[in-house]
């Protein structure tokens, strides 16, 4: 809602939780590559942790978490359809110097191991930083926005039932990427 188009700028990095249809109808036809004027780079991960993620930011609940994620996937596919590249969170999240690299080097950066390894470093930084109760006017995050992202925490934040409806309304998905 922030981002300006006509702000003149080498990069416009812009961070979502969601992809408009205006988004996807009007970068569909955009082949994938870094070549582009405008990029496209996502992450995914298991969508029932997505689902404990919302219901934590207070975005869902338990009860509405099953419709909530039916659009979440919807923003998933898009961003796949858009995406130069797309990064499996617990990969990120595991061994986040191997993705660090890959999205580098698919930005074409020159970057050598020192360089990456003070990435991986910042990014764990910001994990820790003290966010006001508005937002951190430099990442321009919420308050609770970075949890501890712990893979698997749905099996503690919403009931099995819920989970359960999410993997099965999306097994093919969750099976492709070796979440089931």
């Amino acid at each position: 809602q922030q981002y300006k188009p006509q702000t003149t700028a080498d990069l416009h990095l812009i961070k979502t939780h969601y992809i408009p249809d205006e988004l996807v109808n009007r970068f569909s036809g955009l082949s994938v590559s870094a070549d582009n004027d405008v990029l496209f780079a996502s992450s995914h991960r298991d969508l029932r942790d997505a689902a404990a993620s919302a219901i934590r930011m207070g975005w869902t609940t338990n009860d509405t978490a099953v419709s909530y994620l039916d659009q979440v996937f919807k923003w998933y596919q898009a961003s796949e359809q858009l995406s130069f590249v797309n990064i499996k969170y617990e990969d990120f999240k595991t061994d986040p110097q191997p993705q660090i690299r890959y999205v580098a080097d698919s930005l074409g950066f020159e970057t050598d191991e020192a360089e990456i390894a003070a990435i991986a470093e910042a990014l764990e930084a910001i994990k820790t930083k003290k966010v006001s109760e508005q937002y951190d006017r430099e990442t321009l995050m919420l308050p609770n926005h970075i949890g501890k992202g712990e893979i698997g925490i749905y099996k503690e934040i919403m009931s099995e039932e819920t989970a359960q409806k999410i993997a099965d309304n999306h097994r093919d998905w969750m099976t492709a990427r070796s979440y089931l």
